[in-house]
């Protein structure tokens, strides 16, 4: 795991994600996947937007090779500070060519598409360049 991060400044922990920052303050994210029957990770591109981080583009996805399961990811996830509220609020990822979740960083819940939690965050993705479409 440690040379996922090798060449990142920062490493912080948001729910089940590994959240990346590079010297130049650009962000990636890392997330893990046991459903094969091996550990894998995708590491995917990943933007701040106003109050919202942009988990996107898949760049790149690999076997893990130091660890085995996904308890082991989550206590070594645990040891990572945590992003948090303070430096997005929100946070949404893709799961669908046209539809993303979005989600408090704090709590985790997913919020709906009729909140005004969700139309707020919308609307700052979108002066971003970034359409959120709800899923469904």
């Amino acid at each position: 795991m440690k040379k996922l991060f090798a060449d990142k400044k920062n490493v912080y922990r948001l729910r089940e994600y590994a959240i990346l920052e590079d010297e130049k303050r650009t962000y990636e994210y890392v997330a893990w996947d046991d459903k094969s029957g091996k550990l894998s990770w995708i590491r995917g591109e990943a933007a701040l937007a106003g109050d919202v981080l942009a988990l996107t583009r898949i760049i790149s996805e690999g076997e893990e090779e130091t660890l085995k399961t996904m308890k082991e990811v989550r206590k070594e996830l645990k040891k990572l500070p945590d992003w948090g509220g303070d430096k997005s609020k929100f946070y949404c990822a893709v799961v669908g060519p046209n539809a993303c979740l979005l989600s408090d960083c704090v709590t985790g819940k997913t919020l709906k598409p009729d909140s005004e939690e969700f139309k707020s965050a919308q609307g700052t993705l979108r002066e971003h360049g970034v359409i959120l479409t709800p899923p469904g």
